[in-house]
């Protein structure tokens, strides 16, 4: 297994956008590995340190891919997505107005996740509003330079917040108190808050507090030092409220699987004390009830999988904490719009196709999916509800996300099904609807579509053919290992005389052939030629006898090929021919015996030579008799090496049963004369690549048809090379590119 290490990263993270990251790959291999990284399954790089600096300027997942030159290992991944700290930006960022009048102020805002939006005013800690568009009032400023300032903050708990401002310049007519020397003064100072604020009187220049009270009572005004006899007297108003802020912040990630329990932490400060909101899609989450709502804890659902926000916000600001919830679940509903169709035109084939469409979409990217079923659907634009089915745990954002991509516009992944991609979203069970749109009559429970890999179940049945062949061939060769182990050594116990009820055989032709001196008929055989000739003397008439009875159990019958010769051939019939020869060391017989030789012709089909078997057989079992020819024995040798040629053809039938699996039984040599094909065979013509099949898997079956047998490779090299392409998870199927027309039993699979 590839091990995958991040520095100071876990596997599956949070990044920022064009941030940097250094990856290192490692494996075990010998000769060393080259390491292959993928970005969203497209190739990178590659190195032979299986060290790749990365930066990251979108989500993906990253696969590190090991290789050498006896193949490719295991791989791992990681998942990334990246996040964009906010930016906030005010089209008018200065302007000019009166005293009272109203202002309207856009701030744009941008980031992921999307930013919140608060706007106070400077040296204020009260949010003015939450909304992009504000409206305030000007009001006089109270500063030297008769400005106030807005501004717009975004944050989305990533980095730091955006800021923008807008200067505001309030114009007014000056307001000055003439008073006369020594005369009293009196000021007041209106203020107000919750709680209730503080007040307290200082002179413009001094430290010094004159009054805590809302008024101040000058009794005595004295001549000021300045050139221009002013006095400058300030309130200042102070409650002691605290904005609200996040005690531990930062994103946070979560990966459960769906029954799983998970825990959020969100702690906030603030005087006023802070309350705490939790969001997930732009929906209020309620969870009031808990005891203390800084803390919430749930059970994991396969419709939780999302972002969640969290909120702390007192009448001074609010501060925000994101927790990203990752599940993992072999079976949820998930629901999606059409918007190109609706219920009153071909609902039943939309309600046929579409879970095909999404099948071939998710098993691109997620080759675990198992099953796709339609449970109901809603008419308008068409929200059809359905059943996901895989063969293990998979991370429903990534599903989520493939299915996203394939429904943006113009991408067509959907084939003419245009899907919102907004409304794809996973949904718990009660969200589906129970009842069907009135005036439809479409069972939706009737339409299941099973998209288990076509890879899988491909190699599944090549393979349990392949060991069903290798199986049948152990068992006959134990059967002859066992056999041979049975024979036993050949001895002269016997006495050389004949046997009870045996005679020698007379020769059927002399040396001028007079076909009236054969022992059998003359109807009996056709043409007579010698087939060699060999001046062994022949045996006596001494030697006439009957046959002995050759039981199985009790006398072997097999006789080396290299024991036996043959003189002349003395007949022929159907399927087979008889010849005169001589045997050398017969059971019993020591030196040379002259024998009827029966024989099957050089051009035997395979039915006459299991014709041949079962006559053997037959005779093994009969009784002595003098109208009956004895069985002596038996030559097998030819019966092993028929079965090295039949091994050897059998590869060759092999490759025409991978080429009918591939096709899903198509018929091999499509649209030949059947009566052409050897001649074609002989010239070398070879059925070309379907192309719907991998170029790996025509290429096993190209192999098995080499015009040279032992060339073509062993089954137990075929099986391991299935073996290699199973484990390899690569795609050697595209029913897609099924060819209909051409193989004609395609509709057996939707049958």
């Amino acid at each position: 297994m590839t091990n995958l290490t991040i520095e100071s990263n876990p596997k599956n993270t949070t990044v920022l956008l064009n941030s940097s990251l250094t990856l290192l790959c490692v494996t075990n291999a010998n000769p060393p590995a080259v390491y292959h990284l993928y970005l969203n399954e497209t190739y990178i790089s590659n190195s032979s340190s299986g060290v790749f600096n990365i930066t990251f300027e979108g989500d993906g997942v990253y696969t590190c891919v090991p290789l050498n030159v006896f193949g490719t290992g295991s791989n791992d991944t990681l998942n990334f997505v990246v996040v964009v700290p906010p930016c906030a930006e005010i089209s008018n960022k200065t302007s000019v107005a009166a005293l009272g009048e109203s202002l309207n102020f856009t701030c744009t805002a941008s980031g992921k996740p999307k930013p919140r939006i608060a706007w106070t005013k400077v040296g204020s800690s009260e949010v003015i509003s939450h909304a992009l568009q504000v409206t305030v009032n000007v009001s006089r400023p109270g500063t030297e330079d008769n400005m106030i300032q807005y501004q717009c903050t975004a944050s989305n708990g990533v980095g730091t917040p955006a800021i923008a401002t807008v200067n505001v310049t309030v114009q007014f007519s000056p307001e000055k108190v003439t008073i006369v020397e020594g005369n009293k003064l009196l000021l007041t100072c209106n203020a107000s808050g919750e709680p209730e604020p503080s007040i307290s009187w200082t002179r413009i220049g001094s430290s010094n507090v004159l009054s805590v009270s809302p008024s101040l009572t000058i009794v005595n005004v004295s001549r000021p030092g300045t050139a221009d006899s002013m006095i400058q007297y300030q309130c200042t108003a102070s409650n002691g409220v605290d904005p609200a802020v996040i005690t531990n912040p930062g994103i946070e990630t979560f990966n459960m699987k769906s029954g799983e329990i998970v825990s959020f932490l969100c702690l906030g400060d603030g005087n006023p004390t802070p309350t705490i909101t939790w969001t997930m899609r732009d929906g209020v989450i309620d969870w009031k009830s808990v005891n203390d709502p800084r803390n919430v804890t749930f059970v994991v659902k396969a419709y939780s999988s999302g972002w969640y926000l969290c909120t702390v916000e007192n009448k001074m600001n609010a501060a925000f904490k994101w927790f990203r919830l990752v599940v993992n679940d072999a079976k949820f509903s998930l629901k999606l719009t059409v918007t190109n169709r609706d219920c009153n035109n071909n609902l039943q084939e939309t309600l046929q196709q579409l879970p095909s469409k999404v099948g071939d979409v998710l098993e691109k990217d997620v080759s675990e999916l198992k099953a796709i079923e339609v449970k109901s659907y809603k008419c308008g634009s068409l929200t059809v509800y359905f059943s996901l089915e895989f063969s293990r745990n998979v991370d429903i954002n990534e599903v989520l996300s493939v299915l996203n991509n394939a429904a943006v516009p113009g991408v067509k992944s959907f084939g003419d099904f245009s899907v919102d991609p907004e409304s794809i979203r996973v949904i718990p069970d009660d969200e589906i609807p129970s009842e069907l749109p009135t005036g439809t009559n479409k069972e939706p429970t009737d339409i299941k579509t099973c998209v288990c890999s076509c890879k899988d179940v491909l190699l599944g049945s090549i393979i349990g053919v392949l060991l069903l062949i290798i199986f049948i061939f152990i068992i006959y060769v134990v059967w002859l290992h066992k056999r041979e182990t049975a024979r036993k050594p050949r001895t002269n116990e016997d006495d050389g005389g004949v046997y009870d009820n045996e005679f020698a055989l007379k020769e059927l032709e002399p040396s001028c052939p007079d076909s009236s001196h054969f022992i059998q008929p003359h109807s009996e055989y056709m043409d007579l030629r010698q087939a060699s000739a060999d001046k062994t003397t022949m045996p006596t008439v001494s030697q006439i006898g009957d046959y002995a009875p050759l039981h199985p159990s009790t006398r072997l019958w097999e006789v080396p090929r290299d024991h036996v010769t043959i003189d002349k051939i003395v007949g022929k019939g159907a399927f087979g021919q008889v010849a005169k020869g001589k045997v050398v060391e017969l059971r019993g017989r020591p030196g040379l015996t002259t024998v009827a030789i029966k024989m099957l012709k050089s051009n035997a089909s395979e039915s006459d030579k299991r014709d041949l078997m079962k006559e053997l057989e037959t005779m093994k079992q009969l009784k002595p008799h003098p109208h009956v020819i004895k069985l002596l024995g038996c030559v097998m040798e030819s019966v092993i090496q028929f079965l090295e040629v039949f091994l050897l053809s059998l590869r060759w039938s092999y490759g025409v049963v991978l080429y009918e699996i591939f096709t899903i039984g198509g018929s091999p040599y499509p649209r030949m004369d059947g009566k052409k094909i050897a001649n074609l065979l002989q010239q070398g013509y070879r059925m070309p690549k379907p192309q719907h099949v991998d170029d790996k898997l025509y290429e096993i079956m190209m192999k098995c048809w080499q015009d040279d047998p032992k060339r073509r490779p062993t089954f137990i090299d075929l099986r391991n090379q299935l073996k290699g392409m199973e484990t390899s998870h690569k795609r050697l199927i595209n029913m897609r590119m099924y060819d209909n027309k051409l193989y004609g039993n395609i509709e057996d699979l939707v049958e």
